[in-house]
This record gives structure tokens, C-alpha cells and sequence, in this order.
């Protein structure tokens, strides 16, 4: 995608990325949270050097393209996550692995 960058601007490449890259980065998060950081790291290094590659920084591309960092949207994607377990908006199988714990304090 960045030998296209010529026949682009930075907003459109920004998208291409989310809608080809993110997809198959992302379909199994809550499988790869759990990776070692090692290998955590190399999805981030594919980001980071896409958006070198558009000569702009991090910051300015989540500030103004909303394009958050891949360790940022997999820790939101596991909140969000755990988050529709307790509203109960998930699947009964997930209710089921994750079930509530009841905690009495002394």
C-alpha cells in the first residue's frame, strides 16, 4: 500500500489502512492479547512504519485521523469486551466461561 502513496493523500491512505490492515490485524484480539510482547511488537512496528512512511507522527495520526496505536485497540477492544459481558449483551457461551464471582469482604 505505501508504493500507492502517490495517488493518494493522507487521509485516504489512512483509511486504506483500516479497511485492509486492521481487519486482519484485529479479527482475533482477544486471542493475541495474551501474545508474548515480542510478538505484540511486530504488529506495531507494521503500524508505525506505515504511518513514518506518510512522513507523520503517531500522535497527529490518532489526534486528527483517529489511527490509535494497535496496543491502545486491544486493550479498548478487551474492555469493551468485558464490558457487554456484565451489561449480559453477549453470547450465553460467554456468560458461561466468564461467570460472575461473588466476593464477600470482611
Amino acid at each position: 500500500m505505501i508504493r500507492t502513496r502517490s495517488f493518494y493523500d493522507q487521509s485516504n491512505m489512512i483509511a486504506q489502512y483500516k479497511t485492509h490492515i486492521w481487519g486482519n490485524t484485529e479479527y482475533q484480539n482477544g486471542a493475541i492479547f495474551h501474545a508474548a510482547a515480542s510478538e505484540l511488537a511486530k504488529l506495531d512496528r507494521l503500524q508505525k512504519h506505515y504511518v513514518n512512511a506518510l512522513s507523520i507522527t503517531e500522535e497527529s495520526a490518532f489526534m486528527s485521523y483517529n489511527f490509535a496505536p494497535p496496543s491502545l485497540r486491544r486493550d479498548i477492544g478487551i474492555l469493551g469486551f468485558l464490558h457487554k459481558r456484565v451489561l449480559g449483551k453477549c453470547h450465553e457461551a460467554i456468560r458461561h466461561m466468564f461467570p460472575f464471582m461473588l466476593v464477600c469482604l470482611p
